[in-house]
């Protein structure tokens, strides 16, 4: 961890209407398609360029029906502002979704189109608090969750409250059906169960409560706070 001198400048300005920027890079999608062809057990082909790229249109578009709702509800739940207006989000053939850089992969055919943007919405929670002008707020919270829950992995602390969020983005933008399918979904992994079984024993918006948007967040204006490495 370093320390980093932050100051009033333009990238410490809050941004209203955020929008994901759908990109397809045939450079990282060949980067994934190497680490695909090194499985050792393969399902059907690699999708194409243009597959990935029609995928990507059909995404896009579903996206946008609900897109600044989802962001608003973030915010709203999470207690943290937005710094970045555009958040590119790279689709390719292959590859476990992950929030930086924002990356969604081509998901089989029978999975639906409404379950992919749930899965965007985990990885903007992500987004939302890794960013770096909130990283001193957010770290604070993770180091209660670990007080008060020692014997959990570090993945599960961080889910904690990643969970908590959509659980509440789920209930506002979304419905309780979809909030009932990404539970089935995550309780196949174990630390994503054990985090979903924490939110449920207190409930999401007491873990919100207590652990994020009862410290409320004060942008820092020259003084020194702690970055991530």
């Amino acid at each position: 961890m370093q320390l980093t001198q932050i100051g009033r400048s333009k990238r410490d300005r809050t941004v209203r209407n955020p929008r994901v920027v759908f990109l397809y890079s045939s450079v990282y999608d060949e980067q994934w398609k190497n680490a695909w062809r090194n499985l050792p057990k393969k399902e059907g082909r690699y999708p194409s360029p243009n597959f990935t790229q029609r995928y990507l249109s059909r995404l896009e578009e579903e996206w946008r029906k609900d897109e600044q709702r989802v962001f608003a509800s973030i915010l709203k739940y999470s207690g943290i502002p937005w710094f970045s207006l555009e958040h590119t989000c790279y689709v390719v053939g292959y590859m476990v979704p992950f929030s930086d850089p924002l990356t969604i992969p081509v998901f089989r055919t029978e999975v639906p189109i409404d379950y992919v943007i749930d899965v965007l919405t985990h990885e903007l929670i992500h987004r939302n608090l890794i960013q770096r002008q909130c990283y001193e707020k957010v770290e604070q919270a993770l180091a209660r969750l670990r007080q008060a829950y020692p014997r959990e992995s570090e993945n599960v602390i961080i889910h904690i409250i990643v969970h908590a969020i959509h659980e509440r983005v789920f209930e506002e933008v979304f419905s309780t059906d979809r909030l009932r399918r990404e539970k089935k979904i995550m309780f196949a992994i174990t630390d994503y169960k054990r985090a979903w079984e924490i939110v449920e024993s207190l409930g999401a918006e007491k873990v919100i409560q207590t652990f994020l948007t009862k410290y409320s967040f004060k942008k820092n204006r020259g003084r020194r706070v702690a970055t991530p490495p």
